[in-house]
Formats: structure tokens, C-alpha cells, sequence
């Protein structure tokens, strides 16, 4: 199941009793910051549910699958995530079979 930003918006906006003009503008300011922080190359830690961070990838040489000609790849800025042990132990914990009784 897929979940949208206006489903978490209205969501949190139910649970702290606030509109959702309200609730979308702090959502909208929460994640406008993490891009502008990763596109400043820092690194954003969340204590609980992960960090984000840049790493760039060095240029390299492919290969086209078709013609099986060499391409070049440049060099390229991506974004990685690496998750938090509460959360990553929460997702383990939803996904593990509950033992029957």
C-alpha cells in the first residue's frame, strides 16, 4: 500500500487537532529543509529513523546492451538512506510471523 504526502498530512493534522493548511505548510517546510541540506552535501540524522546523506559516484565506463559499444557514465551526486535501529527493528518486528496459541 501506498501512502501519499496529503494522507500523512491529514493524518497528522487529526492527531494534533490542527488544520490541514496548518500541517501542510509544516510538512512542506520539514522536507524543503532535508532538500536543501542534502543538496548542501550535509548529512541529516533522525535519531530513530535514519540518516540521509549524499555520496557521489565516480565516472565509469558502461556498455550499451544492445550494440555492446562502450558508453561513458559521468560522474553523478546521489542520495542514500540508511535506517535507524528503532525503526528497522519495528519493520522486523510487523513483518516476523506472531507465534499461535
Amino acid at each position: 500500500m501506498t501512502i501519499t504526502k496529503k494522507q500523512l498530512v491529514n493524518e497528522i493534522a487529526d492527531k494534533l487537532n490542527q488544520t490541514q493548511l496548518k500541517t501542510q505548510k509544516v510538512v512542506e517546510e520539514f522536507l524543503s529543509a532535508i532538500k536543501h541540506h542534502l543538496e548542501s552535501g550535509n548529512r541529516i540524522e533522525l535519531r530513530g529513523f535514519g540518516r540521509f546523506g549524499v555520496k557521489v559516484r565516480k565516472p565509469k565506463v558502461g556498455r550499451n546492451p544492445r550494440t555492446g559499444q562502450e558508453v561513458g557514465i559521468p560522474e553523478k551526486r546521489v542520495v542514500w538512506f540508511k535506517v535507524g535501529k528503532e525503526l528497522r527493528f519495528m519493520v522486523e518486528e510487523a513483518a516476523s510471523p506472531k507465534p499461535q496459541a
